[in-house]
């Protein structure tokens, strides 16, 4: 499947970012304000969905895969 390998794990990481930077718009917020609810929701967002994956990836492989999000 396409998490057999680095690429197809890369690119689906590169959706759920792409994805995620959608959901994570802030409306009415400018400057740090929006930097600050865009970064919270988009670690947020973006945690849920590989830890979603993850479960998933470790029951096709019946093995755990470690995905580290650290906030800038």
């Amino acid at each position: 499947g396409e998490l057999q390998n680095d690429a197809g794990w890369e690119s689906i990481e590169a959706r759920i970012r792409r994805a995620t930077n959608r959901v994570c718009r802030p409306h009415g917020l400018h400057g740090l304000d929006a930097q600050r609810v865009r970064r919270a929701c988009f670690n947020e967002a973006f945690a849920d969905a590989m830890g979603q994956l993850d479960r998933q990836y470790a029951q096709a492989n019946s093995r755990s895969v470690a995905v580290v999000i650290t906030a800038p």
